[in-house]
């Protein structure tokens, strides 16, 4: 919390670029095809040697783009001998280095303050909230991710053109005239990737303490804590149709819960001896915690109508659902003697 005082205010903001700093070195001499032999359809591209006036594109960094980190800081603080309050709020905007949907924003609110009700006893609290947004792409290693089918990509094709001209379908090197829409593209256009398919994340999370302290006589502090931390998060993950991993479409709806509350009561005793110069400090204390998720999730395949993508706009549907409980319970206790001013 704050500390007795004026009120101080402070604001502070920065701003950032960020660069990938290597990349994977691509070979650019041989075209699409397999042992000299050219092939629009073949996944590799070890053809015949390129021509020399053929244009070239540089898939090593098609994808990637300098990154902006903006972040903003607001803080008030002050109190007296009694009371004393801290109050911030942030916001955070990043645009990532992946060309396309690699957005991520969090605003957040944080709450603290105490007040000494009397000599005896104190009571602190503490909350915070946060919300994030988040855009994301395809992870690990799958057709339908970002740089499988970018670096795999031959020299000579140009995946910036990813909706064929004629018909708006998806097409990749591997697919270059596509004339089908619900059908797998080998690998998908790493500019499909980023522009059509959907994987965002709202997350919503608070959590913070109270403390009371009682010191009923000056070698006895009685000390409980209670805190909560609670989240939310909802994801929705789309493959359209096309989508190599799913070629008719599929919706994904997750929704994840996560809770978690913890008390602590701790008892300290410190009392000094004449005797050999000792002093004793007991602490005795006791544990509550409890956890629970819950998670439930769905999955609708077969998109009927490309660009609406809701559970209903599909055929087919696979839930899963899974919650859990855990409580524990605890004790435990330490005593420190020191004699002659040495720690035991």
């Amino acid at each position: 919390s704050g500390k007795p005082g004026k009120p101080k205010v402070t604001y502070d903001v920065s701003y950032t670029l960020d660069d990938i700093t290597a990349v994977q070195p691509l070979q650019q001499i041989y075209g699409q095809g397999s042992l000299g032999v050219a092939s629009i359809t073949s996944p590799s591209t070890w053809g015949p040697a390129v021509a020399p006036v053929t244009p070239m594109f540089n898939h090593e960094r098609d994808m990637f783009q300098t990154g902006h980190t903006l972040d903003n800081n607001f803080t008030i603080s002050g109190g007296n001998e009694w009371t004393t309050y801290y109050l911030s709020a942030g916001r955070t905007g990043v645009d990532g280095t992946i060309k396309g949907k690699s957005s991520y924003n969090r605003n957040s609110v944080r709450i603290k303050a105490s007040q000494r009700l009397n000599e005896k006893i104190n009571v602190t609290g503490n909350i915070q909230f946060v919300d994030v947004t988040s855009e994301r792409i395809q992870k690990g290693s799958n057709v339908s991710g970002l740089l499988l089918g970018a670096w795999r990509t031959p020299p000579t094709f140009d995946n910036s053109v990813y909706l064929d001209p004629v018909n708006g379908f998806h097409r990749s090197y591997r697919i270059q005239n596509p004339t089908t829409l619900k059908a797998g593209r080998g690998y998908d256009n790493p500019f499909f990737v980023v522009n059509e398919h959907v994987n965002d994340s709202e997350v919503g999370r608070t959590f913070g303490n109270l403390k009371v302290d009682y010191d009923p006589f000056d070698w006895l502090n009685i000390s409980y804590i209670l805190g909560h931390d609670y989240t939310n998060d909802e994801r929705r993950t789309v493959l359209p149709p096309s989508s190599s991993a799913a070629p008719t479409g599929q919706v994904t709806r997750e929704k994840l819960n996560t809770q978690e509350t913890d008390g602590n009561l701790v008892l300290t005793a410190e009392q000094t001896f004449d005797f050999a110069d000792m002093s004793a400090t007991l602490m005795l204390g006791q544990n509550m915690n409890q956890r629970k998720y819950n998670y439930f999730g769905t999955t609708g395949n077969d998109m009927a109508v490309y660009g609406f993508n809701q559970l209903d706009n599909t055929s087919s549907y696979t839930p899963d659902e899974y919650e859990s409980i855990i409580r524990s319970e605890s004790y435990f206790g330490q005593l420190t003697l020191e004699l002659y001013n040495q720690l035991y």
